[in-house]
Order: C-alpha cells, then structure tokens, then sequence
C-alpha cells in the first residue's frame, strides 16, 4: 500500500459462543470492480487482523487461503476447504496482538465459536490502501466491501493513527475527512465526499435503494429538522433523496433571507418615523422656548 497508506477500515468483530461460521469470502468483489481485474480503475487493499485476546480454534481463529488473491472466478470454496488453515493452528493459540496481514482478495472465514467456556472473539480490524495521487486521481478503492469505519475517520493515514491525540483531533478530524483542510506535515487519505459519491453511484454496499428507504424510515439525516428534508421523503435514488434535501435547504434559506429582509427594512422604517417624531418635537419645544425668552 505504499508509504504512510490511507486507512479505509477500523472496526471490529465480535463472535460469543455458540456463532456460525462464515462461509469462505473475499471483501471486495471483482465483479463489481476492484485491482484484481481493472487494475487502472481500483487500488488495491489489505486487512489487518489483530485479535484482542488469545483465541483457540474452538473459539474461532480466523482460516485464511493464502494465494487465492489471485483467483477472480470465484469458486474457490472447496479448495479452501482444502487447503485454508486456522492461524491458530489445530491445537494453538492465536496470541492476543498477533497480525495477519492479507489482501483484500484472500479468501477468508470466521470458523463457529464452539468453546463454552471459551471468552467472546473480538477480532480488530484495521484496512489500509494507497492514498490517491495527489494531483488527479482516476482510480477508486475497491467495491463490495464493508469499510466499515466513522465518517469522520476517512481521510487519515497511519502515520494520523500514530499521533492520533492531536492529528485526529476536531475540528481536524471532520475537516480532514470532508476534503477541506490537512494539518502541516500530514498526507491526504481517501476523503468521505469522494468514496460515498463513488458508492452511490454504483449503488455499492451501504448505499442500495433498499438501503435508502431503510435510511429515510429511520429518520434520515437526524440533525436535520424534518422540515427540511420532506421534499426528498419520497425519492428512489440516494442522487434524488440528497438533491432533495439541497432544495429543501436552499428554499428555507431563501424564505428565510426573504423575511430577514423585510424584517430588516421594517425595522428601520419604524425607527426612522420615531427619529423623525423624536426631531420634530424637540425642535418645536426649542423654538417655543426661544420665543417666550
């Protein structure tokens, strides 16, 4: 990934007792874009594994497949079956703080938990990839995957991660993310605006029609006062429901200018008339006085 990676991924997984397997499973997905196949439209990526306790295999240590990066037909299931191991070995531990390090393409599953005794799995998750070049940047990070990670941590690399009490502090943190503003010394990352706008438009992960309707039912942009964004309630698209919520906005903003000035003109229309009340009385009362003098 290249000198101080963009982050694109912080999250982590939990499985307690009793959990499924996964079935075998890469985290991007080549038919919908990614380096493996169009090498000059995506950048690559890798994921980080850390677990956050010692894990046996009964309490599920992740299996991986390693050179299946390289298979993009799919199908690989009965050869990981096969030929994917646990990283904890049959009868190992998988010692707290111990990374595996894979591409994004490597088949990989998280076996059922089957300890009863056994902690929950907490498995930290840590995806970086290349930052975009810093001129003009034609390629986007792979689709189908998760990345799953708060907004406002987009944007950052690791060397951000290594200081992380002050260069992902706010405001700078929010700035960085939105595309706006780097602190000295620091490298762009993949900023929000840039991957959700690549998301929605190829109604990638996150960002489906499904997924909007869910989105509007639950409120929406909670921040937002449901006035605003009442325009939009009704669209299809993740493109119509934001160009809604802009209108929206926008006519509030005019109406609310609209009135502003008026309010503003009134204002001083009434204070102007008291001024020249105001004059007119006190010029009358000293000319009444200067001739009874």
């Amino acid at each position: 990934a290249g000198d101080d990676p963009a982050v694109i991924e912080m999250t982590a997984i939990t499985s307690a007792y009793g959990a499924k397997a996964q079935f075998w499973h890469i985290d991007t997905v080549a038919e919908m874009g990614n380096d493996l196949k169009h090498a000059r439209s995506f950048v690559p990526s890798y994921s980080l594994f850390i677990p956050l306790q010692d894990t046996t295999a009964k309490m599920g240590a992740t299996e991986t497949c390693p050179g299946t990066q390289v298979c993009h037909e799919g199908g690989a299931d009965d050869f990981c079956a096969e030929y994917g191991f646990q990283v904890s070995g049959t009868n190992g531990v998988w010692k707290r703080g111990y990374g595996v390090l894979q591409n994004q393409h490597t088949y990989h599953r998280g076996p059922a938990h089957t300890d009863p005794h056994g902690k929950h799995r907490v498995l930290f998750i840590l995806t970086f990839a290349p930052r975009p070049n810093d001129r003009a940047e034609s390629r986007m990070i792979g689709q189908g995957g998760s990345y799953s990670i708060r907004w406002d941590m987009w944007g950052h690399t690791l060397s951000d991660l290594a200081d992380a009490s002050w260069k992902m502090a706010q405001p700078w943190a929010a700035l960085k993310a939105m595309g706006i503003f780097k602190l000295p010394g620091t490298n762009w990352g993949w900023d929000y605006p840039a991957v959700v706008s690549m998301r929605i438009q190829n109604e990638d992960v996150g960002f489906t029609e499904d997924e909007l309707d869910e989105f509007i039912e639950n409120g929406g942009f909670g921040w937002l006062p449901s006035f605003l964004t009442e325009e939009a309630s009704d669209a299809e698209e993740w493109v119509e429901y934001l160009v809604g919520c802009v209108d929206g906005i926008k006519s509030f903003l005019v109406k609310a200018n609209k009135v502003a000035v008026l309010s503003y003109f009134g204002v001083a229309t009434v204070l102007s008339i008291l001024q020249f009340l105001f004059t007119s009385r006190s010029k009358s009362g000293a000319s009444k006085l200067f001739v009874w003098g």
